[in-house]
Protein backbone atom coordinates (compact mmCIF):
# COMPACT_ATOMS: atom_id res chain seq x y z
CA UNK A 1 0.00 0.00 0.00
CA UNK A 2 1.49 3.33 -1.00
CA UNK A 3 1.46 6.31 1.39
CA UNK A 4 -1.42 8.03 -0.38
CA UNK A 5 -3.60 4.93 -0.12
CA UNK A 6 -2.67 4.45 3.53
CA UNK A 7 -3.64 8.03 4.38
CA UNK A 8 -6.83 8.21 2.29
CA UNK A 9 -9.31 7.20 5.06
CA UNK A 10 -7.54 9.51 7.50
CA UNK A 11 -7.84 12.37 5.02
CA UNK A 12 -11.58 11.80 4.78
CA UNK A 13 -11.89 11.84 8.57
CA UNK A 14 -9.86 15.04 8.85
CA UNK A 15 -12.03 16.79 6.29
CA UNK A 16 -15.19 15.82 8.17
CA UNK A 17 -13.74 16.96 11.47
CA UNK A 18 -12.45 20.25 10.09
CA UNK A 19 -13.73 23.59 11.29
CA UNK A 20 -13.12 26.28 8.62
CA UNK A 21 -13.63 29.18 11.02
CA UNK A 22 -11.14 27.79 13.51
CA UNK A 23 -8.84 26.86 10.65
CA UNK A 24 -8.72 30.48 9.53
CA UNK A 25 -7.87 31.55 13.08
CA UNK A 26 -5.10 28.96 13.35
CA UNK A 27 -3.71 30.01 9.99
CA UNK A 28 -3.69 33.67 11.03
CA UNK A 29 -1.89 32.80 14.29
CA UNK A 30 0.83 31.10 12.24
CA UNK A 31 1.25 34.21 10.07
CA UNK A 32 -0.73 32.72 7.19
CA UNK A 33 2.13 30.40 6.29
CA UNK A 34 0.01 27.25 6.03
CA UNK A 35 -3.70 26.42 5.77
CA UNK A 36 -5.42 24.44 8.52
CA UNK A 37 -8.37 22.11 8.70
CA UNK A 38 -9.09 23.74 12.05
CA UNK A 39 -8.62 20.67 14.27
CA UNK A 40 -7.14 21.20 17.72
CA UNK A 41 -4.42 19.04 19.23
CA UNK A 42 -6.49 16.72 21.45
CA UNK A 43 -9.13 15.76 18.84
CA UNK A 44 -6.38 15.30 16.27
CA UNK A 45 -4.39 13.03 18.58
CA UNK A 46 -7.49 11.00 19.43
CA UNK A 47 -8.31 10.61 15.74
CA UNK A 48 -4.80 9.42 14.90
CA UNK A 49 -4.81 6.96 17.82
CA UNK A 50 -8.11 5.51 16.64
CA UNK A 51 -6.89 5.36 13.06
CA UNK A 52 -3.71 3.51 13.97
CA UNK A 53 -5.74 0.96 15.89
CA UNK A 54 -7.77 0.31 12.75
CA UNK A 55 -5.22 0.71 9.95
CA UNK A 56 -2.14 -0.40 11.85
CA UNK A 57 1.18 1.40 12.03
CA UNK A 58 2.63 1.99 8.54
CA UNK A 59 5.57 -0.23 7.65
CA UNK A 60 6.90 2.36 5.21
CA UNK A 61 6.70 5.08 7.84
CA UNK A 62 9.43 7.30 6.34
CA UNK A 63 7.49 7.51 3.08
CA UNK A 64 4.25 8.19 4.93
CA UNK A 65 5.88 11.00 6.91
CA UNK A 66 7.26 12.50 3.70
CA UNK A 67 3.78 12.29 2.18
CA UNK A 68 2.40 14.12 5.21
CA UNK A 69 4.92 16.87 4.55
CA UNK A 70 3.81 17.16 0.93
CA UNK A 71 0.24 17.98 1.92
CA UNK A 72 -1.02 21.50 2.38
CA UNK A 73 -2.88 21.51 5.68
CA UNK A 74 -0.60 21.94 8.68
CA UNK A 75 -2.33 19.16 10.59
CA UNK A 76 -0.65 16.73 8.20
CA UNK A 77 2.77 17.82 9.40
CA UNK A 78 1.64 17.38 13.01
CA UNK A 79 0.50 13.86 12.16
CA UNK A 80 3.85 13.23 10.47
CA UNK A 81 5.60 14.42 13.61
CA UNK A 82 3.69 11.94 15.74
CA UNK A 83 4.31 9.06 13.36
CA UNK A 84 8.03 9.80 13.13
CA UNK A 85 8.33 10.13 16.90
CA UNK A 86 6.55 6.84 17.53
CA UNK A 87 8.62 5.09 14.87
CA UNK A 88 11.83 6.43 16.39
CA UNK A 89 10.87 5.21 19.84
CA UNK A 90 10.13 1.80 18.32
CA UNK A 91 13.50 1.83 16.49
CA UNK A 92 11.75 1.49 13.14
CA UNK A 93 13.67 4.21 11.27
CA UNK A 94 16.56 3.06 9.09
CA UNK A 95 18.32 6.43 8.82
CA UNK A 96 16.59 8.60 11.43
CA UNK A 97 18.71 11.73 11.11
CA UNK A 98 18.05 11.97 7.38
CA UNK A 99 14.32 11.97 8.04
CA UNK A 100 14.62 14.46 10.90
CA UNK A 101 16.71 16.80 8.76
CA UNK A 102 14.07 16.65 6.04
CA UNK A 103 11.36 17.45 8.59
CA UNK A 104 13.30 20.45 9.86
CA UNK A 105 14.19 22.09 6.55
CA UNK A 106 10.92 21.33 4.72
CA UNK A 107 7.98 23.67 5.41
CA UNK A 108 9.87 25.00 8.42
CA UNK A 109 8.41 27.00 11.25
CA UNK A 110 8.92 26.89 14.99
CA UNK A 111 5.98 24.55 15.63
CA UNK A 112 7.46 21.60 13.76
CA UNK A 113 11.16 22.42 14.05
CA UNK A 114 11.14 22.73 17.83
CA UNK A 115 9.24 19.48 18.25
CA UNK A 116 11.63 17.51 16.04
CA UNK A 117 14.77 19.08 17.50
CA UNK A 118 13.96 18.80 21.20
CA UNK A 119 12.43 15.34 21.02
CA UNK A 120 13.54 12.98 18.24
CA UNK A 121 16.85 14.69 17.42
CA UNK A 122 17.62 15.04 21.10
CA UNK A 123 17.03 11.33 21.72
CA UNK A 124 19.06 10.27 18.70
CA UNK A 125 22.01 12.53 19.53
CA UNK A 126 22.03 11.48 23.17
CA UNK A 127 22.61 7.86 22.24
CA UNK A 128 25.10 8.67 19.47
CA UNK A 129 28.74 7.83 20.12
CA UNK A 130 29.61 11.38 19.05
CA UNK A 131 26.95 13.91 18.11
CA UNK A 132 29.42 16.58 17.03
CA UNK A 133 29.91 15.62 13.36
CA UNK A 134 26.18 15.86 12.71
CA UNK A 135 25.60 18.93 14.83
CA UNK A 136 28.63 20.74 13.39
CA UNK A 137 27.32 20.03 9.90
CA UNK A 138 24.03 21.64 10.92
CA UNK A 139 25.72 24.49 12.79
CA UNK A 140 27.71 25.57 9.73
CA UNK A 141 24.99 24.76 7.20
CA UNK A 142 23.75 28.32 6.90
CA UNK A 143 20.21 27.05 7.38
CA UNK A 144 18.41 29.00 10.11
CA UNK A 145 16.31 26.07 11.30
CA UNK A 146 19.15 23.55 11.42
CA UNK A 147 21.16 26.11 13.37
CA UNK A 148 18.29 26.70 15.79
CA UNK A 149 18.14 22.93 16.26
CA UNK A 150 21.81 22.80 17.32
CA UNK A 151 20.94 25.14 20.17
CA UNK A 152 17.81 23.38 21.44
CA UNK A 153 18.35 19.65 20.86
CA UNK A 154 19.68 19.37 24.43
CA UNK A 155 16.67 21.02 26.09
CA UNK A 156 15.70 17.82 27.91
CA UNK A 157 19.23 16.71 28.82
CA UNK A 158 19.28 18.43 32.23
CA UNK A 159 22.59 17.54 33.96
CA UNK A 160 23.71 15.60 30.87
CA UNK A 161 23.88 18.81 28.84
CA UNK A 162 27.19 19.16 27.01
CA UNK A 163 28.06 22.70 28.07
CA UNK A 164 31.11 22.82 25.80
CA UNK A 165 28.82 22.30 22.84
CA UNK A 166 26.32 24.81 24.18
CA UNK A 167 29.12 27.36 24.48
CA UNK A 168 30.42 26.58 20.99
CA UNK A 169 27.05 26.84 19.31
CA UNK A 170 26.25 30.11 21.09
CA UNK A 171 29.67 31.52 20.14
CA UNK A 172 29.04 30.72 16.49
CA UNK A 173 25.47 31.98 16.35
CA UNK A 174 25.26 34.93 18.73
CA UNK A 175 26.10 37.33 15.89
CA UNK A 176 23.01 36.19 13.99
CA UNK A 177 20.35 38.63 15.13
CA UNK A 178 17.43 36.66 13.70
CA UNK A 179 14.71 36.39 16.33
CA UNK A 180 14.58 32.58 16.17
CA UNK A 181 18.31 32.24 16.79
CA UNK A 182 18.42 34.76 19.62
CA UNK A 183 15.33 33.23 21.22
CA UNK A 184 16.87 29.75 20.99
CA UNK A 185 20.09 30.92 22.64
CA UNK A 186 18.11 32.32 25.54
CA UNK A 187 15.85 29.29 25.74
CA UNK A 188 18.76 26.84 25.88
CA UNK A 189 20.45 28.86 28.61
CA UNK A 190 17.24 29.36 30.58
CA UNK A 191 16.70 25.60 30.56
CA UNK A 192 20.24 24.86 31.73
CA UNK A 193 19.97 27.55 34.42
CA UNK A 194 17.79 25.07 36.30
CA UNK A 195 20.92 22.94 36.67
CA UNK A 196 23.67 25.55 37.02
CA UNK A 197 22.54 29.15 37.30
CA UNK A 198 26.05 30.46 37.96
CA UNK A 199 27.39 28.90 34.76
CA UNK A 200 24.59 30.55 32.81
CA UNK A 201 25.30 33.95 34.35
CA UNK A 202 28.98 33.60 33.43
CA UNK A 203 28.09 32.50 29.92
CA UNK A 204 25.78 35.48 29.38
CA UNK A 205 28.55 37.83 30.53
CA UNK A 206 31.37 36.09 28.66
CA UNK A 207 29.40 35.95 25.42
CA UNK A 208 28.23 39.54 25.91
CA UNK A 209 24.66 38.52 25.17
CA UNK A 210 21.99 41.16 24.99
CA UNK A 211 18.39 41.63 23.90
CA UNK A 212 16.07 38.66 23.89
CA UNK A 213 18.88 36.12 24.34
CA UNK A 214 19.94 37.76 27.59
CA UNK A 215 16.39 38.32 28.85
CA UNK A 216 15.38 34.72 28.23
CA UNK A 217 18.58 33.29 29.72
CA UNK A 218 18.23 35.25 32.96
CA UNK A 219 14.44 35.14 33.14
CA UNK A 220 14.21 33.02 36.29
CA UNK A 221 17.60 33.64 37.89
CA UNK A 222 18.27 37.37 37.52
CA UNK A 223 21.56 38.99 36.68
Amino acid sequence: MNPSEYLAPLEEALRKMGNPERGAQMQAYMRDLYPYYGIQAKPRADLLKEYLQTAGFPENVESVVEECWERDEREWQYIGLELADRAHRKKMLEVPMELFRFMIISKPWWDTVDSVASNAVGREMKKAEDFRPTMEDWLYSGNLWLQRSTLIFQLKYKSDTDIEWLHQSISELKGNKDFFIQKAIGWALRQYARIDAEWVRREVTQQNLDGIARREALKHIGA
